[in-house]
């Protein structure tokens, strides 16, 4: 006997104006909280929280002195999380897609991503701007990092600021596509358009430095749209061969001694 289960309906939400506000949902905040000499903001992924990345950003800041390191949490929940009322539980999204567009017409749907990343980078130069202001630092003193989905937000925001420096894991990937009539997203495990073209919203030039970490068999990295997209900056890459979308202890290691790199710190 085969058991058809009902198409899952999302409820009509509210529209979003992410860039009205500056705040987040919630956030983390590790290391010196007085006067720091470097800021470390972390971005987590589709479907995680802030307490996902409490252990790697207490990795970071034992590692780097005077650093606070900020784990921000997205102010969206994911489309099928919306009935948790715990801020620091449940599952966040960084790009909260509308989803009224024709998901088959490519023009439209690549539109729609772009505005919401847009949106995204607004509500977070605010927010990162307020905490700049409150250190008493510049964006010199920052780096950025983001896995999966927040690695999209971590290079978008961070070349057009001019950051330190970009760290992206398990990234830049590509976005899947939110459609209000399916009540879901209609391309979860493969891109439906392919590559979103993050490279429109980036900077022809930037002094930011990147460092990417991923893995040669993650379906969520497109490595050669990618590796175009990062030619104009100076970018550390390493590629894990056979390692997949995830997030092994290693990488921990691995970031630490690139922000250790660029801070200048033996």
């Amino acid at each position: 006997m085969v058991i058809r289960r009902p198409r899952y309906v999302a409820p009509k939400l509210p529209r979003v104006k992410p860039c009205l506000a500056s705040k987040m949902s919630y956030e983390i905040q590790i290391g010196k909280r007085s006067k720091p000499t470097v800021l470390v903001v972390l971005f987590h992924g589709l479907g995680d929280n802030a307490l996902g990345s409490a252990k790697w950003a207490k990795r970071l800041a034992d590692g780097l002195p005077g650093s606070l390191v900020v784990v921000p949490q997205a102010p969206d929940r994911c489309y099928w999380d919306i009935k948790k009322k715990s801020a620091k539980q449940g599952s966040w999204d960084w790009l909260r897609q509308h989803g009224k567009q024709q998901v088959s017409d490519r023009q439209s749907t690549r539109r729609e991503i772009h505005r919401v990343v847009r949106a995204r980078r607004r509500h977070v130069d605010k927010w990162l701007d307020r905490l700049l202001a409150k250190h008493k630092l510049t964006n010199k003193h920052v780096i950025l990092a983001g896995y999966s989905q927040g690695s999209i937000v971590a290079a978008t925001v961070g070349a057009r600021r001019g950051v330190l420096g970009v760290l992206v894991c398990g990234g830049v990937t590509w976005q899947q596509i939110y459609s209000e009539k399916h009540g879901g997203y209609v391309d979860e495990d493969r891109p439906l358009h392919g590559w979103n073209r993050w490279e429109v919203l980036m900077p022809s030039k930037s002094s930011t430095s990147f460092c990417a970490i991923n893995g040669s068999a993650d379906p969520y990295v497109l490595r050669r749209p990618l590796e175009k997209m990062l030619r104009p900056y100076c970018c550390e890459w390493t590629w894990h061969e056979g390692q997949g979308h995830d997030f092994p202890a290693s990488w921990n290691r691995e970031s630490l001694l690139w922000m250790k790199f660029i801070l200048g710190i033996s």
